[in-house]
C-alpha cells in the first residue's frame, strides 16, 4: 500500500517567456533532456539542480512510504489530493495549490 504516490511527468522549458513543453515525457526519460535546448527558444529544458531536485523528492516519497508501512498504521483517507510541483531551473521547486481528485465513476 502506497500512502504517497509521486507522479512525474512532463518536461517545460525553463524560459518563463517560452509556452513549450510536452507532459508526455516520463520522468525515466529525464536524463535524455538535461541540458537540452528547448527546440522552440533555445533555452534549457532540464538543469542538473532540477533534476537532482526531482530525485530528491522521489526519495523523500519512497522514504515516508516505508515509514508509514513499518509504522503499522493503516491507510484510512481514500481520498486522492493532487499537488502541483514545478521547477524553474534553479533547483528550487514550487508547490502548488493541494486539491481533492474526485473518485472516478
Amino acid at each position: 500500500m502506497e500512502f504517497v504516490d509521486l507522479n512525474v511527468r512532463g518536461i517545460k522549458c525553463d524560459n518563463p517567456e517560452c509556452d513549450y513543453s510536452d507532459m508526455a515525457v516520463k520522468y525515466e526519460n529525464y536524463p535524455q533532456f538535461l541540458n537540452k535546448p528547448c527546440p522552440k527558444c533555445g533555452a534549457n529544458l532540464l538543469t542538473q539542480e532540477d533534476l537532482d531536485a526531482t530525485e530528491q523528492l522521489m526519495e523523500i516519497v519512497n522514504l515516508t512510504n516505508e515509514i508509514l508501512k513499518d509504522s503499522g498504521l493503516e491507510k484510512q483517507d481514500t481520498n486522492k489530493y493532487v499537488v502541483p510541483v514545478e521547477a524553474n531551473g534553479t533547483g528550487e521547486l514550487s508547490f502548488g495549490e493541494i486539491k481533492k481528485l474526485e473518485e472516478e465513476k
